[in-house]
Protein backbone atom coordinates (compact mmCIF):
# COMPACT_ATOMS: atom_id res chain seq x y z
CA UNK A 1 0.00 0.00 0.00
CA UNK A 2 0.96 3.68 -0.34
CA UNK A 3 1.08 5.11 2.97
CA UNK A 4 2.92 8.62 1.87
CA UNK A 5 0.66 11.31 0.70
CA UNK A 6 1.92 10.74 -3.35
CA UNK A 7 1.26 12.59 -6.22
CA UNK A 8 2.59 11.13 -9.95
CA UNK A 9 2.67 13.71 -12.48
CA UNK A 10 2.40 12.16 -15.88
CA UNK A 11 3.77 13.74 -19.42
CA UNK A 12 3.86 12.03 -23.16
CA UNK A 13 6.89 9.88 -22.15
CA UNK A 14 4.15 8.02 -19.75
CA UNK A 15 2.75 6.20 -21.47
CA UNK A 16 5.00 5.58 -24.68
CA UNK A 17 5.78 2.35 -23.60
CA UNK A 18 1.88 1.36 -24.15
CA UNK A 19 1.61 2.66 -27.94
CA UNK A 20 0.92 6.18 -27.51
CA UNK A 21 2.81 8.93 -29.10
CA UNK A 22 5.90 11.19 -28.00
CA UNK A 23 4.87 15.26 -28.60
CA UNK A 24 6.65 15.08 -31.20
CA UNK A 25 5.37 12.14 -32.87
CA UNK A 26 2.17 13.27 -32.55
CA UNK A 27 2.47 15.91 -34.72
CA UNK A 28 4.27 13.71 -37.24
CA UNK A 29 1.05 11.42 -37.39
CA UNK A 30 -0.74 14.26 -38.05
CA UNK A 31 1.22 16.08 -40.51
CA UNK A 32 2.22 12.86 -42.46
CA UNK A 33 0.64 12.28 -45.97
CA UNK A 34 -3.42 11.41 -45.90
CA UNK A 35 -3.99 7.72 -47.07
CA UNK A 36 -5.46 6.86 -50.22
CA UNK A 37 -8.59 5.05 -50.71
CA UNK A 38 -8.73 1.93 -52.07
CA UNK A 39 -8.67 1.99 -56.18
CA UNK A 40 -12.21 2.16 -56.86
CA UNK A 41 -13.16 4.56 -53.81
CA UNK A 42 -10.70 7.02 -55.68
CA UNK A 43 -12.04 6.44 -58.75
CA UNK A 44 -15.40 6.94 -58.07
CA UNK A 45 -14.86 9.72 -56.01
CA UNK A 46 -11.24 11.42 -56.44
CA UNK A 47 -10.63 11.69 -53.16
CA UNK A 48 -8.75 10.25 -50.23
CA UNK A 49 -9.98 8.47 -46.57
CA UNK A 50 -8.54 10.84 -44.77
CA UNK A 51 -10.50 13.94 -47.09
CA UNK A 52 -13.24 12.16 -46.38
CA UNK A 53 -13.40 11.95 -42.97
CA UNK A 54 -12.31 15.49 -43.02
CA UNK A 55 -15.48 16.30 -45.38
CA UNK A 56 -17.52 13.93 -42.31
CA UNK A 57 -16.08 16.53 -39.24
CA UNK A 58 -17.64 19.63 -41.19
CA UNK A 59 -13.83 20.84 -42.45
CA UNK A 60 -13.37 22.04 -45.29
CA UNK A 61 -10.31 19.95 -47.06
CA UNK A 62 -8.01 23.10 -47.82
CA UNK A 63 -8.21 24.42 -44.60
CA UNK A 64 -6.76 20.75 -43.12
CA UNK A 65 -3.72 20.72 -45.30
CA UNK A 66 -3.11 23.95 -44.63
CA UNK A 67 -3.33 23.41 -41.10
CA UNK A 68 -1.09 20.48 -41.25
CA UNK A 69 1.47 22.36 -43.33
CA UNK A 70 1.80 25.32 -40.60
CA UNK A 71 2.32 22.36 -38.05
CA UNK A 72 4.78 20.43 -39.68
CA UNK A 73 6.87 24.12 -40.30
CA UNK A 74 6.29 25.61 -36.70
CA UNK A 75 8.51 22.24 -35.23
CA UNK A 76 6.44 23.00 -32.08
CA UNK A 77 4.15 20.21 -30.16
CA UNK A 78 0.74 20.41 -31.32
CA UNK A 79 -0.37 21.86 -27.72
CA UNK A 80 2.37 24.68 -28.29
CA UNK A 81 0.95 25.15 -31.88
CA UNK A 82 -2.46 25.60 -30.97
CA UNK A 83 -2.23 27.87 -27.90
CA UNK A 84 0.09 30.30 -29.96
CA UNK A 85 -2.77 30.31 -32.98
CA UNK A 86 -5.60 32.79 -32.92
CA UNK A 87 -8.04 31.07 -35.82
CA UNK A 88 -10.57 28.95 -34.03
CA UNK A 89 -10.72 26.64 -37.36
CA UNK A 90 -7.57 25.66 -36.43
CA UNK A 91 -8.29 25.29 -32.65
CA UNK A 92 -10.74 22.63 -34.03
CA UNK A 93 -8.88 20.76 -36.47
CA UNK A 94 -6.35 20.29 -34.12
CA UNK A 95 -8.43 19.18 -31.46
CA UNK A 96 -10.36 16.46 -33.96
CA UNK A 97 -6.60 15.31 -35.15
CA UNK A 98 -5.78 14.94 -31.71
CA UNK A 99 -8.37 12.92 -30.58
CA UNK A 100 -8.50 10.52 -34.08
CA UNK A 101 -4.86 9.30 -33.49
CA UNK A 102 -5.08 8.49 -29.32
CA UNK A 103 -7.89 6.79 -29.96
CA UNK A 104 -6.44 4.57 -32.55
CA UNK A 105 -3.68 4.01 -29.56
CA UNK A 106 -5.95 3.33 -27.15
CA UNK A 107 -6.01 -0.77 -27.43
CA UNK A 108 -6.34 -2.92 -24.47
CA UNK A 109 -3.91 -5.32 -25.70
CA UNK A 110 -1.32 -3.20 -25.17
CA UNK A 111 -1.88 -3.19 -21.61
CA UNK A 112 -2.78 -6.63 -20.57
CA UNK A 113 -0.31 -9.82 -21.02
CA UNK A 114 -3.61 -11.65 -21.41
CA UNK A 115 -5.55 -9.93 -24.05
CA UNK A 116 -4.69 -11.21 -27.99
CA UNK A 117 -2.20 -10.54 -29.65
CA UNK A 118 0.90 -10.66 -27.84
CA UNK A 119 2.58 -8.87 -30.23
CA UNK A 120 3.34 -6.08 -28.06
CA UNK A 121 4.62 -8.04 -25.22
CA UNK A 122 6.88 -9.81 -27.22
CA UNK A 123 8.35 -6.34 -28.39
CA UNK A 124 8.32 -5.32 -25.29
CA UNK A 125 9.96 -8.70 -23.54
CA UNK A 126 12.65 -8.19 -26.21
CA UNK A 127 13.66 -4.96 -25.66
CA UNK A 128 13.26 -5.23 -21.74
CA UNK A 129 16.33 -8.21 -22.28
CA UNK A 130 18.14 -5.57 -24.40
CA UNK A 131 18.13 -3.08 -22.28
CA UNK A 132 18.25 -5.33 -19.26
CA UNK A 133 15.36 -3.56 -17.81
CA UNK A 134 11.84 -4.76 -16.31
CA UNK A 135 8.76 -2.95 -18.24
CA UNK A 136 5.39 -2.07 -17.72
CA UNK A 137 4.87 0.22 -14.91
CA UNK A 138 1.06 0.36 -14.84
CA UNK A 139 1.97 -3.00 -13.06
CA UNK A 140 4.47 -2.30 -10.65
CA UNK A 141 1.72 0.82 -9.61
CA UNK A 142 -1.17 -1.97 -9.21
CA UNK A 143 1.09 -4.55 -7.22
CA UNK A 144 1.88 -1.89 -4.72
CA UNK A 145 -1.81 -0.59 -4.68
CA UNK A 146 -2.70 -3.97 -3.55
CA UNK A 147 -0.02 -4.89 -1.51
CA UNK A 148 -0.79 -5.58 2.09
CA UNK A 149 2.32 -4.25 3.67
CA UNK A 150 2.79 -0.63 4.95
CA UNK A 151 5.08 1.22 2.93
CA UNK A 152 7.17 0.95 6.31
CA UNK A 153 6.48 -2.70 6.01
CA UNK A 154 4.93 -3.14 9.28
CA UNK A 155 2.21 -5.66 9.83
CA UNK A 156 0.01 -5.92 6.48
CA UNK A 157 -3.44 -5.33 6.03
CA UNK A 158 -5.93 -8.53 6.59
CA UNK A 159 -8.84 -6.66 4.43
CA UNK A 160 -10.54 -7.26 0.83
CA UNK A 161 -8.38 -6.13 -1.82
CA UNK A 162 -10.60 -4.00 -2.53
CA UNK A 163 -10.45 -2.13 0.70
CA UNK A 164 -6.70 -1.96 0.50
CA UNK A 165 -6.83 -0.50 -2.89
CA UNK A 166 -9.07 2.33 -1.63
CA UNK A 167 -6.74 3.23 1.46
CA UNK A 168 -4.21 4.07 -0.95
CA UNK A 169 -2.39 7.83 -0.61
CA UNK A 170 -2.08 8.30 -4.20
CA UNK A 171 -3.08 11.26 -6.64
CA UNK A 172 -2.53 11.76 -10.43
CA UNK A 173 -1.95 14.40 -12.64
CA UNK A 174 -1.79 14.35 -16.21
CA UNK A 175 -1.14 16.19 -18.89
CA UNK A 176 -2.28 13.27 -21.54
CA UNK A 177 -5.45 13.24 -22.82
CA UNK A 178 -5.62 9.43 -23.27
CA UNK A 179 -7.26 7.23 -20.48
CA UNK A 180 -4.88 4.01 -20.56
CA UNK A 181 -3.59 4.50 -16.81
CA UNK A 182 -7.56 4.44 -15.40
CA UNK A 183 -8.60 2.08 -18.28
CA UNK A 184 -5.81 -0.68 -16.68
CA UNK A 185 -6.56 0.08 -12.93
CA UNK A 186 -10.27 -0.27 -13.13
CA UNK A 187 -10.32 -3.48 -15.30
CA UNK A 188 -7.47 -4.92 -12.87
CA UNK A 189 -9.74 -3.89 -9.99
CA UNK A 190 -12.85 -5.54 -11.29
CA UNK A 191 -11.15 -8.30 -12.66
CA UNK A 192 -9.65 -8.98 -9.44
CA UNK A 193 -12.84 -8.93 -7.01
CA UNK A 194 -15.54 -9.45 -9.60
CA UNK A 195 -17.17 -6.55 -8.79
CA UNK A 196 -19.84 -4.97 -11.22
CA UNK A 197 -19.25 -1.70 -12.66
CA UNK A 198 -21.08 0.35 -9.66
CA UNK A 199 -19.14 -0.91 -7.11
CA UNK A 200 -16.07 -0.79 -8.51
CA UNK A 201 -16.62 3.04 -9.89
CA UNK A 202 -17.10 3.90 -5.80
CA UNK A 203 -13.41 2.12 -5.04
CA UNK A 204 -11.67 3.48 -7.67
CA UNK A 205 -12.70 7.33 -7.49
CA UNK A 206 -10.98 7.05 -3.92
CA UNK A 207 -7.53 7.74 -6.09
CA UNK A 208 -8.17 11.21 -7.60
CA UNK A 209 -6.97 11.21 -11.61
CA UNK A 210 -6.79 15.21 -12.88
CA UNK A 211 -6.43 15.34 -16.74
CA UNK A 212 -5.34 19.29 -16.76
CA UNK A 213 -6.10 19.72 -20.64
CA UNK A 214 -9.08 17.30 -20.36
CA UNK A 215 -9.25 13.81 -21.70
CA UNK A 216 -10.60 12.23 -24.57
CA UNK A 217 -13.85 11.86 -22.34
CA UNK A 218 -15.28 9.74 -19.46
CA UNK A 219 -15.30 6.25 -19.96
CA UNK A 220 -18.69 4.14 -19.96
CA UNK A 221 -18.59 3.19 -16.43
CA UNK A 222 -18.01 6.57 -15.58
CA UNK A 223 -20.95 7.81 -17.47
CA UNK A 224 -24.00 6.68 -19.97
CA UNK A 225 -22.67 8.95 -22.51
CA UNK A 226 -18.78 8.06 -21.99
CA UNK A 227 -16.34 6.76 -24.83
CA UNK A 228 -15.17 3.65 -24.90
CA UNK A 229 -11.48 2.73 -24.52
CA UNK A 230 -10.86 1.14 -28.12
CA UNK A 231 -13.68 3.13 -29.98
CA UNK A 232 -14.28 3.11 -33.73
CA UNK A 233 -11.63 5.44 -34.82
CA UNK A 234 -13.37 5.51 -38.51
CA UNK A 235 -16.65 7.08 -36.55
CA UNK A 236 -16.88 10.75 -36.76
CA UNK A 237 -19.42 11.73 -34.11
CA UNK A 238 -17.07 9.22 -31.91
CA UNK A 239 -13.81 11.90 -32.94
CA UNK A 240 -15.60 14.96 -32.69
CA UNK A 241 -17.31 13.41 -29.15
CA UNK A 242 -13.87 13.11 -27.42
CA UNK A 243 -12.50 16.17 -29.29
CA UNK A 244 -15.03 18.66 -27.26
CA UNK A 245 -13.35 16.81 -24.45
CA UNK A 246 -10.05 18.59 -25.08
CA UNK A 247 -9.18 21.57 -23.18
CA UNK A 248 -6.37 23.80 -24.20
CA UNK A 249 -5.36 26.84 -23.27
CA UNK A 250 -4.59 29.48 -25.50
CA UNK A 251 -2.43 32.61 -25.98
CA UNK A 252 -4.01 35.20 -23.87
CA UNK A 253 -6.54 33.28 -21.93
CA UNK A 254 -5.87 32.96 -18.01
CA UNK A 255 -3.96 29.60 -16.60
CA UNK A 256 -6.92 29.59 -13.89
CA UNK A 257 -9.02 26.27 -14.66
CA UNK A 258 -10.90 23.61 -11.94
CA UNK A 259 -8.46 20.62 -13.16
CA UNK A 260 -5.37 23.31 -12.74
CA UNK A 261 -7.00 24.69 -9.11
CA UNK A 262 -6.90 20.91 -8.24
CA UNK A 263 -3.31 19.77 -9.65
CA UNK A 264 -2.04 22.58 -7.81
CA UNK A 265 -3.69 21.85 -4.16
CA UNK A 266 -2.45 17.95 -4.67
CA UNK A 267 1.09 19.10 -5.27
CA UNK A 268 0.96 21.71 -2.38
CA UNK A 269 -0.15 18.65 -0.01
CA UNK A 270 1.88 16.25 -1.00
CA UNK A 271 4.72 14.36 1.10
CA UNK A 272 6.01 13.09 -2.53
CA UNK A 273 6.01 13.99 -6.14
CA UNK A 274 7.17 11.99 -8.92
CA UNK A 275 6.76 13.43 -12.58
CA UNK A 276 7.00 10.68 -14.99
CA UNK A 277 7.83 10.88 -19.07
CA UNK A 278 7.30 14.47 -18.42
CA UNK A 279 9.09 17.47 -21.00
CA UNK A 280 9.32 20.13 -18.36
CA UNK A 281 7.49 22.80 -21.01
CA UNK A 282 8.03 25.59 -19.25
CA UNK A 283 4.69 26.68 -20.06
CA UNK A 284 3.07 23.70 -18.14
CA UNK A 285 5.41 24.09 -15.46
CA UNK A 286 4.59 27.84 -14.70
CA UNK A 287 0.73 26.94 -15.01
CA UNK A 288 1.44 24.08 -12.63
CA UNK A 289 3.32 25.39 -9.53
CA UNK A 290 1.68 29.47 -9.88
CA UNK A 291 1.07 30.41 -6.65
CA UNK A 292 2.49 26.90 -4.95
CA UNK A 293 6.27 26.69 -6.38
CA UNK A 294 7.54 27.68 -2.20
CA UNK A 295 4.79 25.94 -0.98
CA UNK A 296 6.10 22.55 -2.47
CA UNK A 297 8.36 20.20 0.10
CA UNK A 298 12.00 20.95 -0.91
CA UNK A 299 13.90 17.25 -1.62
CA UNK A 300 10.80 15.45 -2.09
CA UNK A 301 10.08 15.82 -5.74
CA UNK A 302 11.33 13.14 -8.32
CA UNK A 303 11.75 12.58 -12.07
CA UNK A 304 12.47 10.86 -14.85
CA UNK A 305 14.65 12.36 -17.75
CA UNK A 306 15.16 9.63 -20.23
CA UNK A 307 15.07 11.18 -23.73
CA UNK A 308 14.73 14.77 -23.35
CA UNK A 309 16.49 17.10 -25.11
CA UNK A 310 19.38 19.42 -23.93
CA UNK A 311 17.28 22.70 -23.99
CA UNK A 312 15.20 20.72 -21.54
CA UNK A 313 17.82 19.26 -19.38
CA UNK A 314 19.17 22.91 -19.64
CA UNK A 315 16.05 23.92 -18.10
CA UNK A 316 15.49 21.55 -15.39
CA UNK A 317 19.04 22.43 -14.22
CA UNK A 318 17.47 26.09 -14.09
CA UNK A 319 14.43 24.64 -12.20
CA UNK A 320 17.46 22.45 -9.67
CA UNK A 321 19.88 25.54 -9.26
CA UNK A 322 17.40 27.67 -7.23
CA UNK A 323 18.86 28.66 -3.53
CA UNK A 324 16.16 25.49 -2.43
CA UNK A 325 16.29 23.01 -5.32
CA UNK A 326 12.90 21.50 -5.99
CA UNK A 327 14.20 17.82 -6.97
CA UNK A 328 15.54 15.69 -5.16
CA UNK A 329 16.90 13.44 -7.67
CA UNK A 330 16.93 12.80 -11.96
CA UNK A 331 17.02 9.81 -12.56
CA UNK A 332 17.88 9.02 -16.74
CA UNK A 333 16.47 5.77 -15.94
CA UNK A 334 13.54 4.25 -16.94
CA UNK A 335 9.75 4.87 -15.25
CA UNK A 336 10.06 1.11 -13.99
CA UNK A 337 13.37 1.53 -12.40
CA UNK A 338 12.94 4.64 -10.62
CA UNK A 339 9.25 4.05 -8.79
CA UNK A 340 11.51 0.26 -8.20
CA UNK A 341 14.76 1.12 -6.56
CA UNK A 342 15.89 3.33 -4.35
CA UNK A 343 12.65 5.70 -4.49
CA UNK A 344 10.33 2.99 -4.31
CA UNK A 345 6.59 3.37 -3.66
CA UNK A 346 6.76 0.22 -1.15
Amino acid sequence: MIDIKTVLVLGAGASMEFGFPSGDELAYEICRPDAPASAQEYHESGTSIEKKFATGLGFDWKDVKRFKNALAISQLSVDAFLENRKDNNFYEIGRCAIAKVLLACEKPNRLFIGKQPYVHFEDMRAENRKEQRAGNWYKLLWERLVDPYHTDGSTPESCRLSDRFGKNNLSIITFNYERSLEYFLFKALQNNTGMDDRECVETFKKIKIVHVYGSLGLLPWESEEGIPYDSNVNDSGIVRKAANNIRLLRSGETSESEALNSARILLRDADRIFFLGFGFDQMNIDRLLQGIRGRLSPGNVYGTSRGLSLVCLSRIGRIMSNKTPLFRGLQSDYIYKLLHDSVTLV
